[in-house]
């Protein structure tokens, strides 16, 4: 998006700390010819994507890094891949284990699952209502 802001100043260092604050934007700063009073104008193009397109000049494209630099890099990538997936492996065991858990306590006694059932349910709703605090929660038990 651009804007042009008109700006009024009295001294030229007032101007020049503005254009320093603004500089990743700016276009172009218009002073006019005539300036008269004591309050002095100018005229700033300023463009709030340009600090998206500076952001973008900092990446390197993969065709100018080194073989080494790449390789290091897709070793990295690999590794956190690897959590990841170890993570996820760990997480769906845990699950695996907690429903045959709940099956057999089922299969022995019905009435005992559906209470822990509801008391889980009420725990969840609460974990959703405030995130923060049932995690501190869970940590104390």
């Amino acid at each position: 998006m651009s804007v042009r802001i008109k700006v009024s100043y009295t001294e030229e260092l007032e101007l020049a700390k503005l254009q320093r604050r603004l500089a990743p934007g700016i276009e172009r700063c218009r002073l006019p010819k005539e300036q008269k009073g004591e309050h002095k104008r100018a005229y700033i193009d300023w463009n709030s994507n340009a600090s998206d397109q500076e952001k973008k000049e900092n990446l390197i494209p993969n065709y100018e890094r080194s073989p080494e630099e790449l390789r290091e890099m897709g070793r990295k990538g690999g590794i956190a891949s690897g959590e990841a997936r170890r993570k996820k492996r760990d997480l769906q065991r845990e699950v695996k284990h907690w429903f045959k858990v709940f099956e057999d306590l089922e299969k022995r006694d019905g009435m005992r699952t559906a209470e822990i059932l509801n008391k889980l349910e009420k725990e969840m709703a609460k974990r959703e209502r405030s995130p923060g605090e049932a995690g501190k929660n869970a940590e104390k038990a």
